[in-house]
């Protein structure tokens, strides 16, 4: 068996992907959180710990640099995508 060093995993994600292992996780879970404000009706603050963020302030700030607005704004604006 050969296994990966934590070096190498990062040497890989920079090689292939452009990106460190914590930029990509955050895209991960931005991405996830984007979905979940799109398609259910669940509190910003359950979404925001279901994708991991600890702290609402630490998400809000992160989700809005990703996409330009708040969690609640991109809610608003992806209302009609919501489905009952």
């Amino acid at each position: 068996q050969k296994y990966c060093s934590v070096f190498q995993i990062q040497t890989l994600l920079s090689a292939r992907l452009d990106t460190t292992p914590y930029k990509y996780l955050l895209e991960f879970r931005l991405s996830k959180a984007a979905g979940l404000l799109k398609e259910t009706d669940l509190p910003v603050g359950i979404i925001a710990e279901n994708t991991g963020f600890h702290q609402m302030s630490h998400f809000g700030k992160c989700f809005k640099e990703k996409t330009g607005h708040t969690p609640r704004e991109y809610r608003s604006m992806n209302a009609l995508s919501v489905t009952h």
